[in-house]
Order: structure tokens, then sequence, then C-alpha cells
């Protein structure tokens, strides 16, 4: 055992020594009289060492501690089994754990800490196949829930698969593609994440049947997008518009190579639509698009900042003309779509995560737009709010987003690309008079 050298020993006098089979007994003693001998010869051999004893109760060899071994010493490297407690000194966890990774007699580990952090690190360090964490013993006390494997045996037979409190028959899980969930993330500051609050709401389609399960947003996971975005912007807008375009090229062909994916998709959150396919063609066209109009605006352009974008319509190519709309002039965006084109919404995250876009310049979550819309039209960092007829009560958005100074805001659906570019930046002038800045 290592323990710390603080240890007195004062409750091992208390320890009873008897037959094993005896329940009263603490400490089974040694029936063998060479292994008392060999245990007697190592104690006498390191008698300088601090030394605890029990008292002898009849034959039994007592209880014995000793304190300070070393990992050199004989009792450390030729201990037998019996009542010999060794005792090492250690400074550090790691160098504890180094002890009993290199001892010759180590079969079970027990941890004591009331760290909760420095039990886990211990666990997995130590090399063991049972450890106990502020307890010892127990049954399989070597080699833990394994060594009963030894005295069991299966029935004969095919066993079927029962629930152990029921005993009802478990039908087996069917492999394919039906049987997997996908799990949904958001995409923030570049990386798919899952929301702080560990909270998820259900997605229907427009026949009511769930589809999805998607993170449930809330101010935290706004704040993270704000901060992600608010970063990104000016590596963003500092990009020619030469790359920008570049890169929204290269968005839409990865679009196009995942086209029967989102076809699949929009079936899925639509069952009754007939123009999916029209979908998926016009979504890659907005794409290539406003990457053509990307130098064309001039180089007189100063984006807005971090734009709040709301879509209300669930169309895919409705959620890109108001997500690429904006970041062509060098803004960057924060977006919650509708809860009916999240799992949508999802899958285009992915693409865009792989498409060459910085992070940051597009962030998605999922949640309530009212909710976040609001917190939208709150936070002074956001420079716009596009936020379509879909949120119940505009007019608390438009108050709350007129408090901030310069705060741009637009309510209505806008489907022209040329407009939506355009809106989205506004031409700088700088007055320098002649007079005042060079003058002798």
């Amino acid at each position: 055992a290592v323990v710390s050298t603080q240890s007195t020993g004062e409750g091992l006098p208390r320890l009873v020594v008897g037959s094993p089979l005896d329940g009263c007994v603490d400490v089974g003693c040694i029936s063998d009289e060479a292994e008392v001998q060999q245990l007697e010869g190592l104690i006498a051999e390191n008698g300088h060492l601090e030394t605890v004893v029990s008292e002898r109760k009849g034959s039994a060899m007592p209880c014995t501690a000793m304190f300070g071994v070393q990992p050199s010493s004989s009792l450390w490297t030729n201990q037998p089994l019996g009542p010999l407690l060794c005792v090492a000194p250690f400074r550090t966890a790691k160098e504890a754990t180094a002890l009993l990774n290199h001892s010759p007699r180590y079969s079970g580990v027990s941890v004591w800490s009331e760290s909760n952090s420095l039990i886990m690190q211990l666990v997995k360090s130590l090399n063991s196949e049972v450890i106990w964490v502020n307890t010892h013993g127990g049954s399989g006390s070597l080699n833990g829930a394994e060594a009963l494997r030894a005295f069991t045996k299966a029935p004969s037979g095919v066993m079927s698969l029962q629930d152990p409190l029921t005993r009802t028959e478990i039908s087996k899980p069917v492999v394919g593609e039906e049987s997997i969930n996908e799990t949904v993330k958001m995409l923030i500051g570049g990386a798919l994440k899952r929301s702080c609050g560990e909270t998820y709401r259900d997605v229907y389609n427009s026949s009511g049947d769930k589809i999805a399960a998607v993170p449930d947003a809330n101010k935290k996971d706004l704040r993270d997008c704000v901060e992600a975005a608010a970063k990104a912007q000016p590596g963003w807008a500092g990009k020619s518009a030469f790359n920008r375009s570049q890169i929204l090229y290269f968005l839409a062909e990865n679009l196009s190579s995942r086209k029967g994916e989102f076809l699949s998709l929009i079936q899925k959150c639509d069952p009754g639509c007939s123009n999916a396919a029209k979908q998926v063609d016009r979504a890659i066209q907005v794409l290539f698009e406003c990457a053509g109009r990307c130098d064309k605006l001039g180089s007189n352009v100063t984006p807005f900042g971090v734009v709040g974008v709301i879509p209300s319509s669930p169309e895919l190519p409705d959620m890109i003309r108001m997500i690429v709309g904006p970041i062509v002039s060098g803004n960057v965006v924060i977006v919650v779509p509708r809860a009916r084109s999240s799992l949508i919404a999802a899958h285009l995250a992915q693409v865009i995560s792989v498409s060459d876009i910085p992070g940051g310049v597009i962030n998605i979550m999922y949640g309530s737009q009212e909710t976040l819309g609001l917190s939208m039209a709150q936070h002074p960092v956001i420079s716009g709010l596009w936020y379509p007829s879909c949120l119940k009560d505009c007019t608390e958005v438009q108050s709350e987003a007129a408090r901030t100074p310069n705060k741009m805001t637009w309510n209505d659906e806008c489907s022209d690309i040329q407009t939506v570019v355009k809106r989205c930046f506004f031409n700088k002038t700088v007055v320098m008079p002649a007079g005042n800045s060079f003058a002798n």
C-alpha cells in the first residue's frame, strides 16, 4: 500500500486475526509455517524501520505495519502475502502512481482522497483492473467482476435478451440508416457545438411528425455567437472582394455536390413539397449570384458589422439569400432559422464548416425566434437585425433596437439579391478640407 506518512497505525492493534471462515475476523491468519518464517525474517531484516505490531492472539502471526519502506527494500520487492503492511512515503500523486505501477505485488488499489478531480486523475493513470475509491474490498477483490466469470457458465443453446426488471423479451436493434439518431449541433465560431444549457427541443415537419431534436439556444449561446462574430468581422471585411467571391463559389460547389442530401432533407421536413429539386437548384443559383456580386460593389464600401438574421421562410433559397446576402459586403451574420427548417440549417452548417469560410463569419443557432430576436435587438454589438414578419411582436423588437445608436433594422422579405446586398453596407464619406490638412 502507498499511503501518507501521517498514518500512525492507531487502528492496527484493534484488528482481529484468525480463521478466514470466521465472520468476526478482520485478517486471515497464515497456515503455512514457511511463509510465517519468511515474513518474520523480512521484518527482522528491516528492523530499523518504524514498526507497529498488533497484539498476538494464539499462534496466529500478528498484524504488522512498517513505515518508510523504500522501493529498493526487500520488503517491497519480495513481500509475500500475509498480515504485513508496507507503507511507502510519496510527495506527489504522480510519484505514488509510479510506485504502484512498478510494484511487483500489484493486484488491487484503493484511492483515498477528498478531491474528486485528483481521484479521477489517479484512476486514469493507475494500471489496475479494479480500483476502490475511499473504501477497499468486495467481491472479486483481485480482478473485479471478471474474476467471477471463472465460476459461471452460460446455459446451453441460444440465450434470448431479456429486460432484467420485467423479464420481457428485448428486440434486437436493427442496424441501418433509420436506427441511427442524428446529432444536431450549432455552428459557432466555425465549430459545431452543443448548447451551453444542454437542452433540446423537438422539431416537427409539416405533417406533425417528429424529425429531429435540436439544441435550444439561450442567451449564453448568443453571447458566444456575438463574440465569435465580432472577432471574425475585421478579418472577413479586410479580405479582398475577389477572395470573398472565390470562397462563396467554393461554398456553392460543396452545396452542389450534396444536392441529393438536401433534396431528401426538404422532402423530410415537408413531405408534401413538390418543388424540392427546384429549391436546391435555386439555392445554388443564389450562391453563385452572390459570389458574382462581391467584386461589383466598388472600393468605398463599409459593412455594418454583426448582422442578426431571422428567416421567416422555411425554403432553402430564401434562407441562403438572407444568410449570404449580408456577408457579400464584409458583414458577419448570426442566424436563427425557423424550427421546421432547423434540420436543413444543421446540414447547411456542416457544408459551411468545410467551405473555407473563416470561423465566426456565419453562426447558426436554434431556438425560439421571438426570444432570441429580442435578445439580438437588445445586444449593443449587433449592428443590424433582419427580422421579417415571422416575429409576433415586431414593435417591441423595434423599440429595443432603437436604444442602440445606428442599429439598422429591416422588417420585410426582400427577394431581390441586389437589394439585399446593397442594404447591408453604407458608403463612408470623409471630409478633409485642404486648407486645414495641408496648412503651411
